[in-house]
């Protein structure tokens, strides 16, 4: 089993001016399904771009990336045997590059991580070097998150796991609407059945988490003992496709019809 991650940071240029951090790249190999996931932040309002990723030395294009309102993102996800194809090679990226206009790009250097200001860490350890794969099989979990214990020890205060998880946590409407559904971290994983423990190194779930901060919770209609938990995120076709990748089956914004470009949640069943 092959396993590398790395976070590269990204800062902003206007010429050859280093203008400062505005986000990073999480670039991820897991057994040969590649992942890249760009987050910006910090940008000038005024940037509205739908331009492209870029891997040095080779200038090729990896995904789209849409800058909006000081924010962007993208997201691609395929076999490594397709870089190959295209005479790029994972083990030999060494850089990234996104046109924002003729004189503004932004970049980062896979070799030379820079650390970024404290709003834009990541949960990920913020270094450029490969993390092994028994360190991501054995991650911890924070004592911040709910335990086990904690459930068999209130009982009699909560009549289950659901009314005590969803006790004092913000509720979530969509389009809206009045739902079901609570805000969640990652931490709270701990609370889900012993299987679904993992899905606090899911690299699609963390990646909507760092964009956003939250995650949802709620029941699924007309079944008592299921859940979804949702990851917010927009919808686009290559965002799609990364979500069934990990395992997200649906998208759910609560309207009837969803369009390109949407802001919603990609949606997976779990149980309590």
């Amino acid at each position: 089993f092959m396993y590398d991650r790395k976070i590269i940071y990204l800062h902003r240029y206007e010429g050859e001016m280093d203008k400062g951090n505005v986000g990073y790249i999480k670039q991820e190999n897991r057994d040969g399904i590649c992942s890249f996931m760009v987050s910006l932040m910090n940008l000038p309002p005024s940037y509205q771009a739908d331009t492209t990723l870029v891997v040095l030395p080779s200038a090729y294009i990896v995904c789209k990336v849409h800058i909006k309102d000081g924010k962007g993102q993208g997201m691609a996800v395929f076999e490594e045997k397709h870089l190959v194809d295209e005479g790029v090679f994972y083990k030999d990226i060494c850089g990234y590059r996104i046109e924002v206009s003729k004189d503004i790009c932004i970049r980062g250097d896979v070799s030379l991580p820079k650390k970024p200001r404290e709003e834009v860490v990541p949960l990920d350890k913020p270094t450029g070097e490969t993390i092994k794969a028994e360190e991501i099989e054995t991650a911890a979990i924070s004592d911040e998150g709910f335990k086990v214990a904690d459930f068999d020890q209130r009982q009699e205060v909560y009549k289950s796991k659901w009314e005590q998880l969803k006790s004092g946590r913000k509720k979530v409407n969509l389009m809206g609407k009045e739902s079901n559904y609570i805000q969640i971290t990652p931490n709270d994983m701990i609370a889900l059945s012993n299987p679904y423990h993992s899905l606090v190194n899911n690299a699609f779930l963390l990646h909507g988490y760092y964009n956003y901060k939250h995650l949802i919770l709620g029941p699924a209609k007309g079944n008592k003992s299921a859940f979804f938990i949702g990851v917010p995120g927009n919808f686009y076709k290559q965002e799609v496709n990364a979500a069934r990748m990990f395992g997200f089956e649906y998208f759910e914004n609560g309207g009837d019809k969803v369009e390109v470009g949407d802001f919603g949640y990609y949606m997976k069943k779990v149980k309590l």
